[in-house]
């Protein structure tokens, strides 16, 4: 990967970073911040709050994520819930969460759903709140 891309990739999670004190700072008892060892080891979130692991996309081209992007952090999540934020240059992010996050009624199924952010912090307090 080049440096062009690693910077991008970088703005992109300082500014989802930013996004989540914003939406999430009241219900959060740590502030998020980037996981920068995730550069030394591989296999590592981007970004990991209480019960969530997210990883950050951010390309020039293209419209919806890529099953790849979904896997990675499934893989990377471990026990945590995974979340997969993504941008087009000049489209809104969306967020990957698995429907099981939503519904337990789909506990198991490995569906998923694209939502927007608004929606991702919508849910992400909810569940914050659910857990104390």
């Amino acid at each position: 990967m080049g440096k062009k891309s690693r910077d991008k990739g970088a703005t992109f999670e300082r500014w989802l970073v930013n996004e989540m004190k914003d939406n999430l700072g009241e219900n959060l008892l740590e502030q998020p911040s980037r996981n920068l060892s995730q550069y030394q080891q591989k296999g590592q979130s981007d970004i990991i709050i209480p019960g969530f692991a997210f990883e950050a996309k951010a390309y020039a081209k293209g419209y919806t994520h890529k099953k790849d992007w979904w896997v990675q952090a499934c893989e990377q999540a471990g026990d945590l819930e995974p979340v997969l934020v993504y941008k087009y240059d000049y489209q809104e992010p969306r967020a990957v969460i698995s429907l099981s996050l939503v519904s337990s009624e789909y506990q198991g199924t490995g569906m998923t759903c694209a939502i927007s952010l608004p929606t991702l912090w919508y849910i992400v307090r909810e569940k914050l709140a659910e857990r104390g």
